[in-house]
């Protein structure tokens, strides 16, 4: 997901640099595509612009998710508003109708990808064993030890257990936590144990801790 995100990101960040060149140069075929639109050519300059923080905001994503989130999200609704400028002046070109798919496709992925990349998942830096033999803990969700420490987590598992038992129970864990299954990683752990997803700044908090089901 990783690759997918940064290739999606870097290729759709550079479409929109060169859309906002060709604006802020007048180039003549989007001159003359804002002159059918009924569009003044000194709104290039300002459309330009807005390109221009898109493609900054995307690759400001890396750093900064909710930036890479909001830039793309303007940008699809930049490219749904040029939608309603084209049917609005009856444009029927097929040209112009593939550029704008094309650069509303690439806002469009970078916004989902992003937000996949970026969504709730589980992973693991330390486990610990707490009492009982069928309870792991996981001390890290998005990279944040907070809630664990705060909890009185090890960074060692508990030998109470036969080894044969503890391998299985942490063979169930990983499992669930390589397939993002979060209802099965739930069911794993302690009722009166509650994990909280902190994005530490660089991604969403969750919306809700987690807790075994009733």
């Amino acid at each position: 997901m990783l690759a997918a995100y940064i290739a999606v990101t870097v290729v759709a960040a550079v479409a929109y640099a060169y859309a906002a060149f060709l604006n802020f140069t007048h180039d003549q075929s989007v001159a003359e595509v804002a002159q059918r639109l009924g569009m003044p050519v000194s709104w290039m300059v300002r459309l330009g612009f807005l390109l221009g923080a898109g493609s900054v905001g995307l690759v400001t994503g890396f750093g900064v998710a909710a930036l890479g989130t909001a830039a793309a999200c303007g940008l699809v609704l930049y490219f749904l508003f040029a939608a309603g400028a084209h049917i609005r002046a009856r444009d029927s070109r097929l040209l112009n109708w593939i550029n704008w798919s094309v650069f509303f496709s690439l806002a469009l992925a970078a916004l989902v990808v992003g937000v996949a990349y970026r969504g709730p998942s589980l992973s693991v830096q330390r486990i610990s064993r707490k009492g009982d033999p069928d309870v792991f803990w996981t001390s890290e969700l998005y990279g944040n030890d907070a809630a664990f420490d705060a909890h009185g987590g090890s960074d060692t598992m508990a030998t109470a257990a036969p080894i044969e038992q503890r391998d299985e129970l942490a063979a169930r864990l990983f499992e669930a936590i390589d397939s993002g299954d979060v209802d099965r990683f739930a069911a794993m752990m302690a009722r009166d144990v509650t994990v909280y997803g902190d994005g530490g700044g660089k991604a969403p908090q969750w919306p809700h801790p987690l807790r075994r089901p009733a």
